[in-house]
């Protein structure tokens, strides 16, 4: 399965921190802000009409998705080679928390 729906809402979320960071370059926020938001709303609703899928693809991660998804949430938010290895980590603590808790019930 790929990683479409959780890249989805990982870039609306993206899009929000940039967004609320324009918003506070003066240190405030105020009615005007509100238009830096604008161009959030069709990553949004993009991630949301899926958005159920999502824990869905991250059940079933495997290490290729798990590869892949590390190196576009490190794209996005800027991250060095190091971070990106510590994404990878987590998300393979996931997995292994998943499949513990699964074969456990």
């Amino acid at each position: 399965m790929e990683v479409k729906e959780t890249k989805e809402v990982l870039t609306a979320l993206f899009h929000l921190k940039l967004a609320y960071q324009e918003a506070m370059e003066d240190g405030s926020f105020d009615w005007t802000d509100a238009t830096k938001f604008f161009p959030v709303i069709k990553p949004i609703i993009t991630a949301v009409k899926n958005i159920d899928l999502v824990p869905q693809e991250l059940n079933e991660l495997n290490e290729t998705e798990i590869d892949d998804l590390a190196h576009s949430i490190g794209v996005m938010f800027e991250c060095d080679k190091l971070d990106i290895e510590k994404i990878k980590e987590a998300l393979n603590v996931l997995n292994v928390l998943k499949d513990f808790i699964v074969n456990k019930l």
